[in-house]
């Protein structure tokens, strides 16, 4: 993704820097990354209404985006990561007991459920909830800077995460460093997290 260059790019991420969290308008690079989170984390919380585990499945209690009140694209997006889950369940490459299926809210919500500057990678329903701290968002950072290879910085992410698909490395890489950079530092420095939907989509990346 393209970013601005020269001087306007580093006013722009050291206004972002400054700002204190949660204050003003982020800039339209960080801004877009927080509409499409927004988006489908509401749709997360909407669809996670009518989720219920039986019979060691998970299951909705409704058949189409209609009924569950949500976008039809992204009702089908959740559909089918459900279904990718029930899949893994089967197939003994996940408990169903291990599957988190509520997802908590941006935020203060999230700092209060895995404390700030964790890193890690959190199942549910839906996919995966990549963290980074802010020590990790910086080395990663100054990799995408350097034009690091694929291979070294799935070795970054392996190091602090353990094993991370090459779909999910891939949608980090494809994200510029300098509005992971922004996004961090909107949000005071206390590092960053990715959604991904199954098997590796992703939607939307935010401050911790």
């Amino acid at each position: 993704m393209d970013t601005n260059k020269g001087g306007s790019e580093a006013m722009e991420q050291a206004s972002v820097e400054e700002s204190p969290r949660g204050s003003g308008n982020p800039p339209a690079e960080v801004a877009q990354f927080r509409a499409k989170k927004d988006e489908f984390e509401k749709a997360i919380r909407q669809v996670e209404k009518h989720l219920r585990k039986q019979n060691g499945r998970l299951e909705l209690d409704v058949n189409d985006a209609k009924q569950a009140g949500v976008d039809p694209t992204l009702f089908q997006v959740l559909k089918e990561s459900l279904d990718e889950t029930n899949k893994r369940v089967k197939a003994g490459e996940l408990r169903v007991d291990a599957v988190q299926l509520e997802t908590p809210e941006a935020g203060d919500a999230i700092e209060e459920a895995v404390g700030p500057g964790y890193t890690g990678i959190q199942t549910f329903w839906w996919g995966n909830r990549v963290f980074l701290n802010e020590p990790d968002t910086h080395i990663l950072t100054d990799l995408l800077k350097g034009a690091a290879t694929t291979a070294v910085i799935t070795g970054m992410l392996t190091n602090v995460l353990g094993a991370v698909p090459s779909a999910i490395v891939a949608g980090i890489i494809a994200i510029a460093a300098l509005t992971l950079v922004a996004i961090c530092g909107w949000g005071a420095h206390k590092g960053i997290y990715f959604n991904f939907a199954w098997p590796a989509v992703p939607w939307g990346v935010w401050h911790q």
